[in-house]
């Protein structure tokens, strides 16, 4: 008798296995089943990878797989379904990823399905899915896709700036003009005109022999003031024609010469003619043969008075406190005595003065420093027969007398100041000397007395002195001075020369000037004038004497001390003197002399380039030691030579306190302001500051250092904070005296630099 099974059970009542289930385990589990229930089928312990259903029978879809389906596809491509067991994208990667997922998004530089697509080169980061430079092109491109050269006469950055207007065509990237510039102009960005003997395109073309060796024309070479002697043309490229010389050409040879044919630039005849005994060809070599021992004779028997006159000229006076500048009578050559250490008029005794305990202590003194230059009869002679040229009109060959210095024998010429008389003298000298710089130290006026006459023209208002066209071509003021380029043109000779003048305006006119202020200007004279060994310094005062040997000595001891680390202010001076009487007239200049040498040894006056400064005020504020920081030894260096001054400096501001509130810090007497008032028994003192702070130091003292460094800066292009700030602090030791203040005057001017900077750029 048979007997039925239960489902889940076979034949021999066990229950099913190797998944099967139901009646006599007949049925088969779903093979995505990992296993079944043996009744029903249901999977009850879960799918295989990428299946779900309660039989397991459905596929992950939607965009899931793995286990139970719950971890989330990558990107696939059209967002189709991954691989439903482990996820990769069969049919690649969506625009912007990679990878067997798909789910890693590309690297910078790479864009669409599976990152195989490189941005372009052009772009600086292109959009991963599409490919477009959002963030922009590089310089030279624009576009979408950055594929398009900027057009001709655009550059940089999506091609929005133009390129200098006078390239022919510039780099689309930098806008350097790399293609060359319009005739005439060079550089980078073609804004500098041609020079250097240089004109036309790419400035390749040598000018012709414009006068003196002048730049030409930079487009068109032309000579603006005519040819070299020898040549003629717009250009002066031609020569001059058989029988023609000089400038432009316009002169004729000699008859004298053999067919006419002389030396083009002068007129010397290359062969002479031979001459014939017609007295009227004699005539002209008579008059030569008579003419010249006559002018020597001439010459000599002059030049024997003049020495003999001279020989019985008083000698000269010494140092007088009573005399003033404008009182002294130019009597000629004789010689004096300077109040040296020991005499007897109660003055201290000063003596040859070592520089600084840094420079070399030996007493090394050369006589061939001192010696000046004393008039010979040859140099006589060649000045009576300059003046003789002039046809008499020099008649004031006194009014200078010439000066060695250490570089030369005749590197000065001290003169007194022209007046209407001697205006064309004044301009004759300058031209015969070669004379480049002028250094003037008086006023025109000082209180009611005439000084000097003006000798040179307003702007745009050229004016003539005897032989010379003068031009006002600059003119810039300063605090103490005031410098003024000046174009010379010779009408005889058909020449031009550049003469600089430098006018000292600070020197009051009874006593001396500031020390410090008057190094400022002798700095500003010795860094920016163009003076050569060709000609001499030509300085002046009203009589010549007094100011005039008082900046000679100056210059002339700095220049010695700076070679030698000793001076002899006594010896030069007198060495001086035995040209021309009471040369340093007073004693306050004799010891102006000595205070300007002390000041300028203890810390010399030097203007930094702008990139100079810019260095020294990047490491002014970081933390590097002190003896790498130049900001600070400069800093370190003021502090020792700040002025010490005593009660007695403070008087007048220390009988008026009890009227005023609060301040520890007083002016000084010498630089309080006074003020007048018609109120009874009201005093003139006034506590007065041009900027208001609580205590008068603090901050102003930073305030005007900055101004003043800035004024430089603009004026010259250089700057020198050491000096602004000692300036200050002769005036007031309290101004700037702490190392944050000087430093913050290096930052604020550096950040106003760069500000400047930043604009002129941005307005181009």
């Amino acid at each position: 008798m048979l007997s039925a099974c239960y489902t889940g059970q076979n034949s021999q009542d066990i229950e099913c296995s190797n998944n099967t289930f139901g009646r006599n385990c007949q049925e088969k589990c779903n093979r995505t089943c990992i296993t079944c229930d043996i009744v029903t089928g249901i999977c009850d312990s879960g799918c295989h990878l990428g299946w779900k259903g309660d039989y397991c029978e459905n596929a992950c879809d939607g965009n899931f797989y793995g286990a139970n389906c719950s971890l989330q596809c990558g990107n696939c491509m059209n967002n189709t379904q991954c691989h439903n067991a482990y996820g990769y994208c069969t049919g690649g990667c969506a625009s912007g990823f990679n990878g067997t997922k798909c789910d890693t998004e590309c690297s910078d530089g790479y864009f669409g399905p599976n990152c195989r697509e490189a941005c372009n080169e052009t772009c600086k980061s292109c959009n991963k899915t599409s490919g477009v430079c959002e963030y922009g092109c590089k310089p030279g491109w624009k576009g979408d896709f950055c594929e398009t050269k900027c057009q001709d006469g655009y550059f940089g950055e999506n091609c929005i700036r133009e390129c200098p207007d006078k390239c022919y065509s510039c780099n689309k990237s930098s806008g350097i003009c790399d293609l060359g510039c319009h005739p005439g102009l060079k550089g980078t960005y073609c804004t500098e005109e041609c020079d250097g003997g240089l004109f036309g395109v790419n400035c390749s073309t040598p000018c012709g022999h414009c006068l003196n060796n002048q730049q030409c024309h930079h487009i068109n070479g032309t000579c603006a003031k005519g040819c070299d002697p020898g040549f003629m043309g717009d250009n002066c490229t031609e020569e001059c024609t058989k029988g023609r010389f000089g400038h432009d050409c316009l002169k004729n040879c000699s008859s004298l010469c053999v067919n006419r044919t002389c030396e083009k630039k002068d007129g010397s005849c290359k062969q002479i003619a031979t001459q014939t005994s017609d007295s009227n060809n004699t005539s002209p070599f008579v008059g030569v043969g008579v003419g010249l021992p006559f002018l020597l004779i001439a010459s000599v028997l002059v030049f024997i008075v003049v020495k003999r006159h001279r020989k019985s000229s008083p000698h000269a006076q010494p140092l007088n406190n009573n005399r003033r500048d404008d009182e002294m009578k130019l009597t000629g050559q004789g010689n004096s005595k300077i109040n040296t250490p020991g005499s007897s008029n109660g003055r201290p005794a000063i003596e040859t003065t070592p520089l600084s305990e840094g420079m070399n202590g030996m007493i090394v003194e050369d006589p061939e420093y001192f010696n000046v230059t004393k008039t010979t009869p040859d140099i006589a002679i060649d000045k009576l027969e300059a003046a003789i040229a002039e046809k008499g009109k020099n008649e004031n060959e006194g009014f200078r007398k010439e000066y060695a210095g250490p570089n030369r024998k005749k590197e000065y010429i001290a003169a007194q100041g022209p007046k209407p008389n001697t205006l064309g003298d004044f301009w004759r000298m300058i031209w015969q000397e070669r004379v480049t710089t002028i250094v003037m130290v008086t006023n025109l006026k000082e209180g009611e007395k005439l000084k000097c006459n003006k000798y040179w023209p307003d702007k745009d208002k050229p004016a003539t002195y005897g032989p010379v066209l003068v031009t006002l071509l600059e003119e810039k003021e300063y605090a103490f001075y005031t410098t003024r380029q000046l174009s010379v043109y010779n009408k005889e000779l058909k020449n031009t020369r550049v003469v600089t003048q430098y006018h000292y305006t600070a020197w009051p006119d009874h006593g001396v000037p500031e020390p410090l202020g008057l190094l400022s200007f002798h700095s500003h004279v010795m860094n920016t004038s163009a003076n050569n060994s060709q000609g001499p310094t030509t300085v002046h005062c009203s009589a010549g004497v007094g100011r005039t040997g008082t900046y000679i000595a100056l210059d002339a001891l700095f220049q010695m001390g700076k070679g030698k680390g000793i001076v002899n202010v006594a010896e030069f001076v007198a060495k001086m003197r035995q040209n021309r009487v009471s040369m340093v007239q007073t004693y306050e200049q004799y010891i102006t002399i000595f205070l300007a040498l002390n000041e300028i040894f203890k810390a010399p006056i030097k203007a930094d380039s702008m990139a100079e400064f810019s260095s020294k005020a990047n490491k002014a504020g970081t933390n590097i030691p002190a003896n790498q920081n130049p900001a600070r030894k400069e800093f370190q260096l003021l502090s020792k030579i700040r002025p010490n001054y005593t009660k007695d400096d403070y008087k007048f501001a220390m009988n008026s306190i009890a009227d005023k509130q609060g301040g520890g810090i007083l002016p000084l007497d010498k630089y309080s302001l006074h003020l007048s008032t018609g109120i009874p028994k009201r005093g003139s003192y006034i506590n007065a500051i041009t900027v208001s702070v609580n205590d008068g130091a603090s901050l102003c003292g930073l305030f005007v250092a900055v101004h003043n460094v800035i004024q430089q800066m603009n004026m010259d292009d250089r700057v020198d904070v050491f000096t602004a700030v000692r300036q200050l602090q002769i005036r007031r030791p309290e101004f700037c005296a702490k190392f944050e203040e000087y430093e913050m005057i290096y930052r604020t001017v550096l950040d106003y630099n760069q500000n400047e900077s930043e604009s002129i750029y941005c307005n181009q």
